[in-house]
């Protein structure tokens, strides 16, 4: 894979990889505030070709101000990648996650699991936490299908 692409958790607590030939070259965590995130991610989304932004939604049993929060912050990455005018694929959590065997449905025994995966991804090259494993593992999962415009699964620009 030639170029370099960013994926992004969406979540409060989220993060965003960023990978470069197909290798991962950085992460960046979700700051406080959507000025203080854009400092941060904003030369890495301006330098990209491609963005993948996790499809998430709220669901049901979550609290009010955390399906609040949740969706501030998709709606945040969705606004900094159009002020990009990059090109946005959209991938459900249940597909991303299948590029693994045995992912565990226990949320906190997944996490975990996909840490390790993204240790592994890392090989050394940035400190792997719970917030930036998915990040890291969403762009993995794009390089190791070689997914071309025409699979993308939905395709827009946002």
């Amino acid at each position: 894979m030639k170029g370099r692409i960013v994926a992004i958790d969406p979540g409060w607590s989220g993060a965003m990889a960023v990978f470069n030939n197909g290798q991962l070259e950085n992460t960046h965590k979700c700051m406080p505030t959507s000025t203080e995130t854009w400092e941060l991610v904003s030369n890495d989304i301006m330098k990209s070709q491609i963005a993948i932004l996790e499809w998430v939604h709220s669901m049901p049993g979550q609290g009010v101000s955390s399906t609040f929060k949740f969706g501030y912050n998709y709606g945040m990455w969705n606004g900094m990648l159009a002020s990009a005018s990059l090109q946005t694929m959209l991938v459900p959590p249940k597909m991303w996650q299948k590029n693994w065997d045995n992912v565990p449905k226990d949320k906190k025994d997944r996490k975990n699991f996909l840490k390790q995966k993204a240790i592994e991804i890392s090989d050394g090259k940035v400190k792997v936490t719970l917030q930036n494993a998915d990040a890291i593992c969403i762009g993995q999962w794009y390089i190791d299908k070689g997914i071309g415009e025409e699979q993308w699964y939905p395709k827009r620009n946002i």
